[in-house]
């Protein structure tokens, strides 16, 4: 049995890993979907390829909610195990498609997949980490984001030119079915609470009030109240609308510039460059960001939003620069891809360990799944189907596909500038927030002679300086 916390966090991220590439190989191949039907693909549009990517989020976020209800209900592991199961048999069944449609919906239903795992995952990590190891293992946890996005890219890249881009749905469903089995059939899931030396108690009456959709909405009410947390998901609403935007069109706005019409080695060297440096930019800014947050902490116990903040507030010149000299200065380009994406990583581990920190942990799957909704419906799932109308409309009016492309993702300069104000706005509340979260557990929790941290009781957390509330 997995039962140590190093071997949960390995496979969880694996698990992570493996869904990001499958769902950003839909990015590394969109020229061959784009294609006409007598050349293999479905002769898309700009809108229709960035619905590809739309259609998922739409059934990631409308789930969310549910994973992070039954989430704070039910045994976990057995729903992150259907979600897993479903996302790998839509993808296998993606790969059969013959029409647009068909394709469509089974990419739709792979967010089952990313709606279980993100949701229900970091809140594992949360119980079987507290404190500062905290941050860390969910900046580790996180860097499977970037990781599998630009894994994404080379590999469905390099199978769609190998074999065939169907090809590139087929191996990771596979590899996603055998996690699952592993998940189910190993891990031993920590209880609630139990890394913060606090577990739920078990009261019939208090689970009674917490069930149906009335349980669900007061649970819902309470959260979104909590200052830190709402500031803090309009923060994420900006910087999924900017990484979702820019992973969908960034590769193809080069490729427009630099590539000759069906060149498909110059195409290809594109998607493994964009895709490495996602990479560096990735595991770098989940590295850093925990880092630089620890650091401050020193100064400030509200570090983890205000490194989020900043971060995005300096990661907007270069996101404007980018797009700027795609047409003209492609070395320079990938420099300022490099650093903008940098700068925006630095959010991902960070956002989990602000919202987790300040709702009581039976609320941490549910406010894990209204942060995800919101942020998604209102940013990743928008941005690449926006950016691909606004270059379509542009288009028709006599716009190279190029230009229009370009133009059409300077909306992500906006969403970037907006976010990191968001992120500061949260900082002004997080102490108070996080402060309040361990004071209301008491309510609903029972205190734990040990764990597996050693000696850890209730009164000692409610002593801890307001200083040392800092997850970083």
């Amino acid at each position: 049995m997995a039962t140590s916390k190093g071997s949960i966090v390995a496979l969880l991220f694996a698990i992570s890993l493996f869904n990001y590439i499958d769902r950003w190989s839909v990015a590394g191949i969109i020229n061959d979907l784009q294609a006409p039907p007598d050349e293999g693909g479905f002769g898309l549009t700009d809108a229709e390829g960035g619905l590809v990517t739309s259609v998922f989020i739409i059934t990631y976020m409308a789930l969310s909610p549910v994973f992070g209800y039954y989430g704070d209900r039910v045994p976990r592991i057995p729903l992150l195990f259907c979600g897993v199961v479903a996302w790998s048999i839509a993808g296998l069944f993606a790969s059969l498609s013959k029409f647009y449609w068909q394709f469509l919906t089974f990419r739709a239903i792979v967010g089952i997949g990313e709606a279980s795992y993100s949701v229900l995952a970091p809140t594992i990590i949360a119980d079987l980490y507290s404190g500062t190891d905290r941050t860390r293992v969910l900046g580790l946890y996180s860097s499977s984001i970037p990781l599998g996005a630009a894994l994404g890219y080379i590999y469905a890249g390099e199978v769609a030119r190998i074999l065939d881009w169907r090809w590139a749905f087929r191996i990771t469903p596979c590899i996603g079915l055998a996690l699952a089995f592993v998940l189910l059939c190993t891990v031993v899931e920590p209880a609630r609470g139990d890394a913060d030396g606090i577990v739920e108690s078990a009261s019939s009456s208090s689970k009674a009030e917490r069930s149906g959709f009335t349980g669900f909405f007061r649970d819902a009410v309470e959260i979104w109240r909590v200052k830190s947390f709402f500031w803090s998901t309009w923060g994420a609403v900006g910087m999924t609308f900017t990484a979702g935007a820019l992973a969908q069109w960034a590769s193809a706005v080069l490729q427009r510039f630099n590539c000759d019409s069906n060149d498909a080695a110059c195409e290809a060297v594109i998607t493994r460059t964009f895709g490495m440096i996602t990479i560096i930019a990735g595991v770098a800014g989940c590295f850093l960001g925990p880092q630089l947050s620890k650091w401050w902490s020193k100064k400030d116990p509200a570090s983890d939003a205000y490194v989020s903040g900043v971060s995005l507030l300096l990661a907007t010149p270069f996101v404007y620069l980018a797009i700027y000299f795609a047409s003209s200065q492609y070395t320079l380009t990938w420099l300022l891809i490099l650093l903008g994406e940098t700068l925006v990583s630095f959010t991902w581990p960070l956002l989990a360990a602000i919202q987790l920190s300040v709702v009581r942990p039976s609320q941490r799957n549910t406010a894990n799944g209204i942060s995800l909704t919101i942020s998604h419906i209102l940013g990743d799932s928008v941005s690449p189907l926006a950016i691909g109308l606004v270059a379509d409309k542009m288009h028709d009016n006599g716009v190279s596909r190029a230009i229009a492309l370009q133009k059409a993702l300077y909306f992500c300069v906006t969403a970037s500038f907006f976010a990191g104000f968001f992120f500061i706005f949260a900082a002004a509340h997080l102490q108070k927030d996080r402060a309040a979260a361990i004071s209301d557990a008491e309510s609903g929790y029972h205190e734990l002679n040990t764990s597996d941290r050693g000696e850890l009781i209730i009164h000692e957390i409610e002593e801890l300086a307001p200083s040392q509330l800092s997850l970083s």
